[in-house]
C-alpha cells in the first residue's frame, strides 16, 4: 500500500494474508524447538553408541588382540570417550544453536495473527 504525507511518501506494510496495514514487527527471539531437536539428536547420538559399547563389549568386537597375544581394549575407551564427549557438549552446544537466527525479524498481523519472516536485505 502506497501513501503520502505532504510532499514524502511511503511504502506501508501490510498482511500478505488479508492485506491489513496492522502489522507489528519484532525480533524473533530465542528458539525453544531448535534448542530441544538438537538435544534429542544428541541423547539419540550417545544411546545408540552406547548400545554399540555395549554390544562391542559382550560379542569382543571392540577387543584388539596385540601381536604379544595380549588383549587390547582402546577402542572401547575411545568410544567411550567419544560417548562422554558428546554427553558434556550436547547441552551447551543445544542452547547456543538456540539462538540461531535470534536477530531475524517477524511482522505479525494482529489482524489475522498471520506471522511471517522478513526476508533479509540484499
Amino acid at each position: 500500500m502506497q501513501g503520502s504525507i505532504g510532499t514524502t511518501t511511503y511504502m506501508a506494510v501490510a498482511c500478505q494474508k488479508c492485506k491489513s496495514e496492522q502489522v507489528e514487527m519484532n525480533k524473533r527471539g530465542f528458539s525453544l524447538p531448535t534448542m530441544f531437536r538438537t538435544l534429542g539428536n544428541m541423547i539419540g547420538l550417545m544411546l545408540f553408541l552406547l548400545v554399540f559399547y555395549y554390544i562391542g563389549i559382550k560379542t569382543d568386537i571392540l577387543v584388539v588382540k596385540t601381536i604379544d597375544g595380549d588383549l587390547d581394549d582402546a577402542p572401547a575407551a575411545a568410544t567411550m570417550a567419544i560417548i562422554k564427549g558428546i554427553g558434556i557438549l550436547a547441552l551447551p552446544l543445544s542452547a547456543l544453536l538456540g539462538f540461531l537466527g535470534s536477530s531475524r525479524l517477524i511482522k505479525a498481523c494482529k489482524a489475522c495473527g498471520f506471522k511471517a519472516m522478513v526476508p533479509k536485505a540484499k
